[in-house]
């Protein structure tokens, strides 16, 4: 009985001790768990352990239900036919942290910084905004899929370095730019990738309007503090695929007559060709360079505009001046000569000049004009295979460029220029030419200086003529249709015209603007010639001058009869005169003056009124 007792008071412990292992107090005030008991719930079948099927089994319902269980019976399940299930719950949540992700990226701003502080922020995503100041596509040429774009901001420019780009915005837009700061070898720039990486609204692209270079000339820095639109004429031309070009934009197509000039700054290519003298229209930035102490227009290659329906100068090369070719380089030019084997043209002087027709010549076509005269047209290049100058023919399929004439089509001035002998050969011969008046002739003037050209270039051919005159003044650039034949200036060594008779063709050329400070020398090449200036009327015993406002400068004029200018209500204006420019001898100063004869004021319309004080 004692052992039997012994026995007992042995087994109390263990029972206790087994007792205390199974209750776990999840919270001192709540009932303790015992994991006994909840063992004992899920596994039925008395093995000791619990497994999924047991655990769905008491959770049926939530299962069926696609409660929280049922998402837990998807992770849980180790059978292979629920794996596929399993797969596709992880996928799916997989995705929804993708987007979530996404929309993050998306929702979040990147912090927006002045330009003047963006060496702080490196390798970080920033955004900047400012004005767009320049532009250029593909600045190396390598075909890469980039702009390059400048933006200021009143604390500094950053290059925006801009991959896969989308629509570019006008010169002067303001824009918010988002990209990465990236710093390399002492430089700093962002760099961006996609369409979306610079954005701006309707209200941020200026409002531009079309100016002259003249109002630009008055005051530039009017023009500077946003983007400006004009009309003008290129000084030189420029290639298709160039990224950067300076040159200047006037108001002439030749640089000679141009009263006004601009510096311009192409920073892309303009994917067509600019010729030399061709009108254009042009968007860009006024801009003052200290350094150079001008202004200067910085315009992208694509929004340089050409003008249609102005037609682009061609320049003639002379043989005699063959060292003055160069200046014509790139440009579209025209030169008559005799066709020789090797795709030559030679000159009266023996000199030639190869040619690239635009497609190659047939032989019958060699064989026909072989040693005859042609004129051919096309763009002036430097052949460094044959060490001398070509026209090429193809370079240009918008240009009517290729062969112009052959034999008795060529113009007169394309024969003499290349080959006078022959021509010279038949003086009974009688030609039909066109030919513009060189300078204004007096009435019953019997010599006249014909030209190819209505204005001076460096280019053009003159040559002199005898004719019957005429009974009014023929003006500097008149087209005349002439019937002449040729002859020999003995007195002067020289080939002479006799103009046997001639139509004055068209309206005579618009006058000419000159300005007070030209000075004389420039004046004295307008002599003879329909002008137009600025000045305010006054009267000194008996006689007329044309004053110059704020200044003693005056000139001499000779108004018409009931001049509109001379009327008591427009004394002591400044008004614009039109009359012709004439020089005489001082002999009170022993110098030599200009006056204005037959002038009055502009006045367009003819209501009696000048054109400057109409509303």
């Amino acid at each position: 009985v004692n052992e039997i007792e012994e026995k007992k008071d042995d087994d109390v412990p263990k029972q206790n001790q087994n007792n205390f292992s199974d209750l776990v107090v999840l919270n001192s005030k709540e009932k303790p768990l015992s994991v006994s008991k909840t063992l004992g719930k899920y596994d039925d079948n008395d093995d000791g352990k619990m497994d999924h099927f047991e655990f769905v089994d008491h959770h049926t319902d939530e299962v069926e239900n696609k409660g929280i269980a049922g998402i837990f019976d998807r992770f849980l399940d180790d059978d292979p036919q629920m794996r596929g299930q399993r797969l596709w719950v992880m996928f799916s949540l997989s995705l929804i942290l993708v987007a979530a992700m996404n929309a993050y990226a998306m929702i979040r701003e990147p912090s927006t910084v002045s330009m003047g502080d963006i060496v702080e922020y490196n390798n970080e995503v920033v955004a900047v905004e400012g004005i767009i100041t320049s532009w250029v596509e593909d600045p190396y040429g390598s075909g890469d899929n980039r702009i390059d774009i400048i933006i200021e901001d009143q604390t500094g420019v950053v290059e925006l370095r801009w991959y896969r780009y989308g629509e570019i915005p006008p010169l002067g837009t303001y824009v918010r730019a988002i990209g990465d700061v990236i710093e390399y070898d002492g430089r700093i720039w962002l760099q961006a990738l996609g369409a979306g990486a610079v954005t701006w609204g309707e209200d941020d692209v200026p409002a531009i309007y079309p100016v002259t270079i003249s109002e630009v000339a008055r005051d530039p820095q009017n023009f500077s503090e946003g983007a400006l639109t004009l009309y003008g004429y290129l000084s030189k031309s420029i290639d298709p695929e160039a990224s950067f070009s300076a040159l200047y934009i006037g108001d002439h197509p030749n640089y000679a007559n141009s009263d006004h000039q601009l510096r311009m700054v192409i920073h892309s290519a303009p994917n067509q060709w600019l010729e030399s003298g061709q009108k254009v229209e042009v968007t860009g930035i006024l801009e003052y360079e200290p350094r150079e102490l001008r202004w200067t227009l910085h315009v992208q290659g694509p929004e340089v505009r050409t003008i249609g329906s102005h037609q682009i100068p061609i320049a003639l090369l002379d043989w005699s001046n063959k060292d003055t070719w160069s200046y014509s380089a790139n440009s579209l030019v025209e030169i008559s000569g005799t066709l020789v084997e090797g795709w030559s043209l030679v000159g009266s002087n023996q000199d030639s000049i190869c040619i690239i027709p635009a497609s190659p010549f047939n032989q019958s076509f060699i064989d026909q004009n072989l040693n005859q005269i042609i004129t051919f047209q096309g763009r002036l290049l430097w052949s460094v295979a044959q060490n001398e100058w070509c026209i090429d023919g193809s370079s240009d399929s918008r240009s009517t460029a290729g062969v112009v004439a052959v034999g008795d089509a060529v113009d007169l001035w394309g024969m003499i220029s290349a080959d006078h002998l022959s021509v010279l050969g038949d003086m009974e011969k009688t030609y039909t030419v066109m030919a513009y008046s060189k300078y204004s002739i007096t009435p019953f003037g019997t010599s006249i200086t014909l030209v190819d050209a209505p204005e001076y270039s460096q280019d053009w051919t003159s040559i002199s003529a005898s004719f019957p005159g005429s009974n009014t003044w023929i003006e500097a650039g008149q087209l005349l249709i002439l019937n002449l034949t040729i002859g020999w200036d003995d007195a002067n060594a020289r080939i002479n015209l006799n103009i046997l008779d001639f139509v004055i063709e068209g309206n005579p050329p618009e006058p000419q603007i000159i300005y007070w400070e030209d000075g004389a020398t420039s004046w004295s090449y307008e002599r003879n010639n329909i002008v137009q200036i600025s000045g305010e009327i006054t009267s000194e015993d008996g006689q007329y001058y044309l004053l110059r406002e704020g200044s003693e400068q005056r000139i001499r004029i000779t108004p018409v009869l009931d001049a509109i200018g001379l009327n008591e209500n427009y004394e002591n204006y400044t008004l614009t005169w039109q009359g012709r420019l004439s020089q005489y001898d001082d002999n009170q100063n022993m110098a030599q003056s200009f006056s204005l004869d037959a002038a009055d004021v502009v006045d367009v319309d003819g209501n009696g009124i000048p054109d400057e004080l109409e509303a």
